[in-house]
């Protein structure tokens, strides 16, 4: 099955609560005559979120029409750009650039006044097998302020830092859940973290127009790990 994947910026829909956790996926068994308890992890845990927005208007309207019915219920799915309300800011990294373009070293832009994009990202020091819980990475790009809390992406796959050690060169960070997939020295965590997801339900996502011609939608997302996601 090849699924679409269709681009989605929270910010764009004005998004007015941020809600992403991690469904462990454990299967629990029946409670023992001691009161003891079992609880089996399973093998492929994943990111829920539930998403709520602001009051959207008529242009607005058409636009999330559009993307929603892209998606075909849950057979497609969105690349959602999270915007972590906790995630760094620009002077917090210390960029000089806050998030503008980039220019040339010698202070110039391209003809048309654009310059290089500027990601808040910082790359992986040493390759990482699948299962890996910490990940060496140069934490000067990021101005050594990566904490525990700040969700960051690989590839795509969502994680969330529980702690660091070191800084510069030698940081190494600490975060959950498991690496899905190996990462590879000169790869890059990104703190402008993106996510694949698909609807909860095939209706998920529908807005009901009120009076004035205004509605209020909100998302119920799971995080695609099944067949075909590389």
């Amino acid at each position: 099955m090849e699924r679409k994947v269709i681009e989605f910026d929270a910010a764009h829909f004005f998004a007015t609560s941020f809600d992403w956790q991690i469904d462990w996926r454990g299967q629990a068994g029946q409670a023992g005559v001691t009161g003891s308890g079992q609880v089996v992890y399973g093998s492929q845990p994943r990111w829920i979120a539930q998403l709520d927005f602001a009051t959207l208007r008529r242009d607005q309207i058409r636009s999330w029409r559009g993307i929603i019915n892209q998606l075909r219920g849950r057979y497609n799915v969105l690349r959602v750009r999270l915007h972590d309300p906790l995630q760094p800011s620009w002077q917090e990294i210390g960029s000089p650039y806050r998030g503008r373009p980039v220019p040339h070293s010698d202070g110039s832009y391209f003809s048309d006044g654009s310059g290089y994009s500027q990601g808040m990202t910082a790359p992986v020091l040493e390759t990482a097998p699948a299962g890996a819980t910490s990940l060496r990475i140069d934490a000067n790009y990021l101005g050594n302020f990566i904490s525990a809390g700040h969700k960051f992406s690989v590839n795509d796959w969502l994680y969330e830092a529980v702690g660091i050690e070191g800084q510069g060169e030698n940081a190494v960070l600490h975060f959950e859940m498991p690496l899905r997939r190996p990462v590879f020295a000169e790869e890059e965590i990104n703190l402008n973290a993106t996510c694949l997801v698909a609807l909860e339900g095939d209706l998920t996502g529908a807005l009901r127009v009120e009076p004035g011609d205004i509605g209020a939608p909100s998302l119920s997302l799971v995080e695609w790990v099944g067949p075909g996601r590389s």
